[in-house]
């Protein structure tokens, strides 16, 4: 079966930033789970890198 296309860069953009937060917050709880306060300050700024990036997406050339 052929992989379909993505043509939406904000679904792009959202896929790699949630697959990178996903990602931490397992290296944080496996490793250092005394330290996952960490996580919620990370998310945070996961979040604000993802609205920025979308606008700057979805600015016309």
């Amino acid at each position: 079966m052929a992989k379909k296309e993505n043509k939406n860069e904000f679904s792009s953009i959202a896929g790699t930033v949630g697959g990178v937060t996903v990602g931490m917050i397992a290296l944080i709880v496996i490793f250092a789970s005394e330290n996952a306060w960490v996580i919620a300050p990370v998310v945070a700024f996961m979040a604000v890198m993802g609205m920025t990036l979308g606008y700057f997406a979805s600015r016309k050339r």
